[in-house]
């Protein structure tokens, strides 16, 4: 199922319709992350915006999504995926 995850109407839209396809929300991975790869100095409001909205804001609206599910079938499952970058950093990508 495809979806923008910055979008609350798309991640709605995208748990019914795995509702719908397969019944169940057994498990979902947050593995939705973009990088802006641009001089931070110059990087404009907007563009960090867009990568705050796709990985923290995304992470939160799929779980937000998907627990109403999984709580009326008393079962689910949720990986959230990260980056090597998270624990151990990268050159020129630290802010």
């Amino acid at each position: 199922v495809h979806a923008d995850v910055s979008h609350k109407g798309d991640v709605e839209a995208m748990g019914q319709q795995a509702v719908g396809t397969f019944c169940l929300i057994d498990a979902v991975v947050n593995n939705a992350g973009i990088l802006i790869d641009r001089d931070r100095e110059n990087l404009k409001e907007e563009h960090w915006a867009s990568v705050i909205d796709v990985n923290a804001k995304g992470t939160f609206l799929v779980v937000q999504a998907v627990l109403p599910y999984m709580k009326i079938q008393k079962y689910g499952r949720i990986g959230n995926m990260s980056s090597i970058g998270g624990p151990h950093g990268a050159p020129e990508l630290a802010l």
